[in-house]
């Protein structure tokens, strides 16, 4: 798993990024940081949203249903995460170190799900 590299302006350097694939599928879409479930406002969610996130539980599971993709830094195929979003037939990927601190909202990506990638636009 690939650690994300930015440069000294804080954009990517890297436009692909290898992670751990947790739920099959591709997914494009534009990025929602969440760091607390409680701070979201499941009503203002766009339609075509990717979740990033350090990692997700139980309580994470009404936003499953508001987005396209999901990326995550933390959790395996066994986690939360994975399980919700293969019942929910949403793209997963895991491993995306610090996804939660180095994507920003608004930022445009592909999650692929298949190959455990996220590629950048």
């Amino acid at each position: 798993m690939e650690n994300v590299i930015l440069n000294k302006d804080a954009t990517f350097l890297k436009k692909s990024i290898k992670g751990e694939a947790l739920s099959p599928g591709l997914a494009q879409g534009v990025v929602k940081v969440v760091t607390d479930i409680n701070s979201v406002d499941l009503d203002n969610i766009e339609e075509n949203t990717i979740l990033v996130a350090e990692a997700t539980d139980p309580g994470w599971t009404p936003l499953f249903t508001k987005v396209n993709g999901i990326v995550v830094a933390k959790g395996g195929v066994l986690s939360h995460c994975a399980i919700v979003a293969r019942e929910m037939e949403l793209p997963a990927v895991s491993g995306i170190n610090n996804c939660h601190l180095n994507f920003k909202d608004g930022d445009k990506i592909w999650v692929d799900g298949n190959n455990g990638r996220v590629n950048l636009q």
